[in-house]
Parts: C-alpha cells; structure tokens; sequence
C-alpha cells in the first residue's frame, strides 16, 4: 500500500482505509429512502456529508478524492438521486493484506487518524459486521453517525450496549415507531438512548422520584397533624382535676 500513489498524500490514505472499513464485510439488504436494496460485500453506502463528518475531511476534498480514485478504478460509484453506492475494486486482495497494510498505514498517518487505523480497531469493526449485522429498518448511515454521536460523547458503545439498543430499537419498531427519527432525534439532542416521538427523555424517573417524596411529606404532615389532634383533645378532657 505504501508504494501506491494513494498514500503520497495521507488524508487520501485515511479516507481510502475508512472506505474499506465502512465496507460490508458480508452481502446484506438494507432500505434505503423506502426500496429494499442489496449492498453485496465488499460495497458501502456512501453519503458525502455525513462521511465528510465523520473523517474530517472536507466535502471539496472528498470529491475529489473520490474522482481520483474512480478514475483509476480503484472503487466504482453507482449514484442515485438520494444515496451513492461504492464498490471497493480488488477489496479480496486488501482483505488478504489487511493486517500489514493496516500496521504501514498506522505508523504512516497523523496522530488524528490513528484511531481509524490501527490494526486493533480494524479488528474491532470486522467483529461488529459479523457480529452486529443491522436489520432493514435501520439505514447504515444513520447507524454510524449515532455510534460516531456516542464517541464524541465519550460513551463508546461496548458490544453488550449495542446488543441492548438493538433490542430496543426492535421493540419500537413492531410497535410502529419511526427508529431512524429516533436515532436522529438522539443525535439532534445530544442523548445518549433513543426515546419514542412524545416519550420523556429520562425525566419520567425524576417526576416519579419528586412525585414519591411528595407522598412521603404529604403522610408526614397528616402524622403530625393527627399527633396535634389528640394532644389538643387530651387538654380538653383534662384541664381540670376532679
């Protein structure tokens, strides 16, 4: 990789690397603006702004760099109205090669970009596109800019959490909810979940927990009036000795 003319420049190095870690590792369907479409091994949906933010790397550049690479057949574009398709030719052979590659790449980059890079994190993402495979109700894209959401956050999601929010998700979705709005809405507002259109946000607990404590003052404030009481009841009766 590092005789190739991609890696004369390193920001088209790691743009090129995250192409073929964004890769599905394995054919699947997914819907994509409401059509059921086949994203075979080896291709990625591709969206300009949303990749534009997660790499850092400018939309300008990242049109050109796509050129760059189209026009020397190292990927191919099938582009719609809404979505494009990349194909990562020869992606077998990087596939082969990753590990040296990817440990030539590491040593090569910027500190910025080596959380893209290292060969320990390309392990980490091969895991989760076996592993974690997205049912058709949740578009590739906005799945990753929420995982992207959440490491901004400094809340990297660990398998078990991304298990439990898939689960989650899935409950929603049979009951009718919208679960890419509720990621986005999620990303929109800074959460760390996502919560049905109208749910609370987690303040449900809270109006709860204020709604018990009230109770809890409430039967207090009858003890001591009923303790009142009956101090006031036994001064009547015994104001005067016999």
């Amino acid at each position: 990789m590092l005789t190739h003319w991609i890696s004369s420049e390193p920001e088209l190095l790691a743009v090129f690397s995250r192409l073929l870690m964004e890769a599905n590792f394995e054919t699947k369907k997914t819907i994509l603006n409401g059509r059921l479409v086949e994203v075979r091994r080896g291709q990625l949906v591709y969206g300009r702004d949303a990749f534009s933010k997660k790499s850092g790397v400018s939309v300008c550049k990242l049109r050109r760099y796509m050129k760059l690479l189209e026009s020397d057949q190292v990927i191919s574009q099938h582009k719609t109205s809404k979505y494009t398709v990349i194909s990562i030719t020869n992606y077998e052979q990087y596939q082969a090669t990753d590990q040296q590659t990817n440990q030539q790449i590491a040593s090569k980059q910027p500190a910025d970009s080596q959380q893209i890079t290292t060969p320990k994190e390309v392990k980490e993402v091969k895991n989760v596109k076996k592993e974690q495979i997205l049912p058709p109700y949740i578009p590739l894209e906005t799945w990753a800019d929420f995982v992207d959401h959440r490491v901004k956050l400094k809340s990297k999601m660990t398998d078990k959490a991304i298990k439990m929010l898939l689960n989650k998700l899935e409950t929603y979705h049979r009951s009718g909810e919208n679960v890419d709005q509720m990621l986005q809405d999620a990303i929109i507002n800074g959460w760390k979940s996502v919560y049905p259109k109208g749910g609370n946000n987690g303040t449900g607990n809270q109006r709860q927990n204020l709604s018990a404590v009230e109770r809890v003052r409430a039967a207090s404030r009858r003890a001591e009036a009923e303790r009142g009481e009956g101090r006031t009841l036994e001064g009547e009766f015994n104001t005067e000795p016999l």
